[in-house]
């Protein structure tokens, strides 16, 4: 049975809202008015991997806050099943340089490369416990916040010599 959303609003998830570390860009999500009715299997669930299949081929982990949200058909979504992989450590899997390369060798095409689903399916994720797969989640999260302190920090030693600079040359103008 087909099941359909009709929908005044939508919102798109976009290869441009997808960072390249995989965190969603909040602020490039795009809002679109649909008469169409929407398939339930076009929108995003809580736990979906999603991953583009074209370079930069970056994964993403859907949480409850990015629920139905339309996806473009350069992506797939990646629904775990398996008791023996978390969805979280698929998703940071599939960012490695590991999987990333893994994905290069099967991706076909010359101007822009695209890995095919069936091609993707091939990728062999490595089997660890559910502990390490917590772990390497973990420590993930708490590499995103410190990128993201860093991030801050810079921006706020930018404007830090922007005011140094432009006070020390107003003061030297008035001299003048």
């Amino acid at each position: 049975m087909r099941v359909f959303y009709k929908n005044d609003k939508n919102r798109v998830l976009t290869l441009a809202s997808l960072g390249k570390d995989g965190v969603i860009q909040e602020e490039l999500i795009e809002d679109f008015e649909s008469i169409a009715k929407l398939e339930k299997k076009l929108l995003t669930k809580e736990k979906d991997v999603l991953i583009r299949l074209s370079y930069p081929y970056t994964a993403t982990y859907i949480t409850k806050d990015y629920e139905n949200l339309l996806f473009p058909s350069l992506m797939v979504v990646i629904r775990v099943k398996s008791k023996a992989f978390l969805p979280e450590y698929i998703k940071i899997f599939l960012n490695s340089d590991k999987a990333k390369e893994q994905i290069r060798k099967e991706a076909n095409g010359t101007v822009i490369p695209i890995i095919n689903t069936k091609a993707l399916g091939e990728i062999e994720v490595p089997h660890i416990s559910l502990q390490k797969q917590n772990n390497l989640i973990h420590i993930t999260q708490i590499h995103f916040e410190e990128k993201k302190l860093t991030e801050q920090i810079l921006e706020l030693k930018e404007k830090e010599y922007q005011y140094f600079l432009n006070k020390n040359i107003n003061e030297e103008e008035e001299k003048s």
